[in-house]
């Protein structure tokens, strides 16, 4: 089974999520041309983030950029980190720097960076 590689970004126009492939116009900017639909949308670069392959306990895909909750089956605490990419793989930023493939943990994704920033323009 193939990998699927998408990305999502906030539109500078269209002020949503754009999910789609990802291509790269020289002098224009980052624009998404999401499948099965021939259009175009111009995203902030800041935002961009891949899909992980990876769906929380909700079925909500969990992309970079994401910031997650991590309930560990043998820890009475929960942790909350940022999901961020760094040689080849990807993690949570957090105090520990946890695994995204963690067999003893389940996630959440409970909002990403750049929602909250986004509100404060």
């Amino acid at each position: 089974m193939m990998r699927e590689i998408k990305f999502r970004g906030f539109g500078i126009t269209i002020k949503e999520w754009h999910y789609g492939d990802l291509a790269q116009d020289k002098g224009v900017g980052i624009t998404f041309r999401e499948r099965g639909m021939l259009c175009s949308y111009y995203v902030d670069p800041e935002t961009v983030g891949q899909f992980t392959g990876l769906k929380d306990k909700n079925g909500v895909e969990i992309y970079e950029g994401d910031i997650v909750n991590e309930t560990h089956k043998y820890m009475t605490s929960d942790g909350i980190g940022v999901v961020k990419f760094n040689r080849g793989s990807f993690y949570i930023d957090n105090n520990a720097e946890t695994c995204l493939w963690d067999d003893e943990s389940e996630f959440e994704v409970i909002g990403n960076i750049h929602e909250s920033q986004e509100s404060k323009k």
